[in-house]
């Protein structure tokens, strides 16, 4: 509406006045939100405008294109590369670098070391490198293992046994079958005394010594004995020797079922002849603790066994051993694991 003047009417805003006053309050708000957003990009730029391409790109995704870089740097131009992944949660950086360690052929373990410890092809690399949190690194399978494994134990504190002198252990292992299985042996081993005990273990047939020394009071106890002390993935069997009394226990360990069987710890040869039961899908073992060859009658067969070796034969039928001194023999089997060992010793 106009005066009678005929100049325009001012009590409201033109739209397009209005129009510009919505856009200005917008605009503010938005600026004064994004604004320190916005000052830290500019400052960014600033930094990265004197850096190389590949100091931008370090700058800009921080260790894992740093660790990626020197790792690029560090293998053969050819070598076969097996990408695990410590976690699922890897496994967008795990495709990432197989871009930086291009022309290499990589093959990708996105389900971490059991995955890589599955793959029995012939074309599964050697060189193994962990993407774990924000780096790449070279690793082992075995420690890969052994930082999953080390996380507990199964086996609880059942009772211990009395120990002085010598003795042996028929079997132990450190090693994997199909995932989820992993086999060790777990261990406590307590110094009750007041004077300290020295024990000295030595993985048989490998033939490697360890000193282990017990404090008074002291409790040691092994989540996978052969790995830690010996730094193998193998089984075997342990010949133990201490100066002084300690308490002690040992177990065959299923890890994937968390399975578990007490192992007897020998101070005398079993009496002949030995007798085991039939077990179906058993395994037989025989062992030799002494340094020269034995010739063991097996329901009638002769089986030699070598100088301080650990042989393991099919079993099912019912077991008879009655000839070859310095036999210890034993049954397993996989299905729960199970361990049968004769009752009387000589």
């Amino acid at each position: 509406m106009s005066s009678g003047s005929g100049s325009p009417d001012t009590r409201h805003p033109r739209p397009d006045t209005l129009r510009l006053v919505i856009l200005a309050v917008v605009f503010a708000s938005v600026a004064w939100t994004t604004l320190p957003q916005l000052t830290a990009l500019v400052k960014l730029a600033f930094d990265l405008r004197p850096l190389s391409l590949a100091g931008r790109r370090e700058r800009l995704m921080g260790p894992f294109y740093a660790s990626a870089r020197a790792l690029n740097r560090e293998l053969p131009p050819n070598e076969p590369v097996a990408i695990v992944a410590r976690s699922s949660a890897e496994g967008d950086p795990s495709v990432f670098l197989n871009y930086y360690l291009a022309p290499r052929p990589t093959r990708l373990y996105a389900n971490g070391w059991r995955q890589y410890g599955d793959d029995t092809s012939k074309g599964r690399p050697r060189t193994i490198v962990l993407v774990e949190g924000y780096g790449v690194r070279r690793a082992t399978y075995a420690e890969l293992r052994d930082a999953d494994l080390r996380t507990g134990r199964v086996s609880g504190r059942e009772p211990l046994q009395t120990m002085s002198g010598r003795f042996l252990v028929p079997i132990v292992s450190s090693k994997d079958g199909h995932s989820p299985e992993s086999y060790v042996t777990e261990a406590t081993i307590v110094n009750r005394g007041a004077a300290a005990v020295t024990m000295t273990v030595t993985l048989e047939p490998q033939h490697v010594v360890k000193t282990l020394t017990i404090a008074p009071g002291g409790r040691e106890e092994f989540y996978d004995l052969v790995y830690q002390l010996f730094r193998r993935n193998e089984i075997g069997w342990l010949r133990v020797a201490t100066s002084g009394p300690v308490d002690a226990a040992f177990w065959f360990v299923n890890r994937g079922p968390r399975q578990l069987a007490p192992m007897p710890l020998l101070t005398a040869m079993p009496a002949l002849p030995i007798r085991l039961p039939a077990l179906p899908g058993a395994k037989l073992w025989l062992l030799n603790p002494s340094d020269v060859a034995v010739t063991a009658r097996v329901n009638g067969e002769p089986v030699t066994v070598g100088p301080r070796a650990l042989l393991q034969r099919p079993a099912g039928d019912a077991i008879t051993i009655e000839a070859g001194d310095n036999i210890i023999a034993f049954l397993s089997r996989k299905e729960g694991t199970r361990f049968v060992f004769p009752e009387e010793p000589r």
